[in-house]
């Protein structure tokens, strides 16, 4: 008895092609969503970066008599007056931070935005991609400015007071923001999102409702 052999069918060229185009059809819808997807991962890890820090911060005002950190995160972040700048920010509340890889310098990610577009490592100090609201958290804004800082109790309203936020430079644009806005702890603990139309950057310090409300 023999059996006839069936002939093996094949793909076309035009059916080959098709299946490509449906394939890269279906690839550029999904990226947009993946894109978001992953932009959102980054935020809410920067956000924990920041209520990290924004906890930190309250264990430290709890052991100094109510004073908010005297310090900065950067090295031009000086005085309005001759003196010895204060110490970094990061390095104040480095004690009160808990996790494995606290104190490894360089390499500790509680100071690490994931999606900053613009490092910068600090030559002195482990790296901080955030920072503080130095001028208005040290009391520099004042007629007097202060040599100690301000306490906690001085805020005219905590909620709404800035204190960290998810940027390194002074100067940068709308679009050198990360996420395309601000991630930011207030003084009272809390962390929350600042779409980037909010912000103001006015030369060597920040103005407008950004930063100075609250103080």
């Amino acid at each position: 008895m023999k059996f006839r052999k069936r002939p093996i069918r094949s793909f076309t060229l035009i059916e080959l092609l098709v299946v490509v185009a449906i394939i890269s059809i279906l690839s550029a819808l999904m990226m947009p969503a993946l894109r978001i997807a992953r932009d959102s991962a980054k935020r809410a890890k920067c956000q924990s970066n920041l209520h990290q820090t924004g906890m930190a911060i309250q264990m430290y005002i709890n052991e100094k008599s109510g004073y908010l950190p005297f310090a900065r995160t950067m090295t031009t972040e000086t005085p309005p007056y001759p003196g010895v700048p204060p110490p970094y920010l990061q390095d104040l509340i480095r004690p009160y931070l808990q996790g494995p890889d606290i104190g490894m310098g360089i390499n500790s990610p509680v100071f690490i935005c994931p999606s900053v577009k613009m490092g910068w490592v600090l030559t002195v100090s482990p790296r901080c991609d955030y920072r503080y609201n130095w001028w208005f958290c040290n009391g520099w804004n004042l007629p007097t400015p202060s040599r100690i800082g301000i306490t906690a109790d001085s805020l005219t309203m905590s909620s709404s007071a800035v204190v960290v936020f998810d940027m390194s430079w002074n100067n940068w644009a709308y679009k050198d923001l990360p996420h395309n806005g601000i991630a930011a702890v207030y003084a009272d603990g809390h962390s929350a999102f600042i779409d980037g139309s909010w912000f103001i950057a006015n030369g060597d310090e920040f103005s407008g409702s950004f930063c100075s409300t609250g103080f």
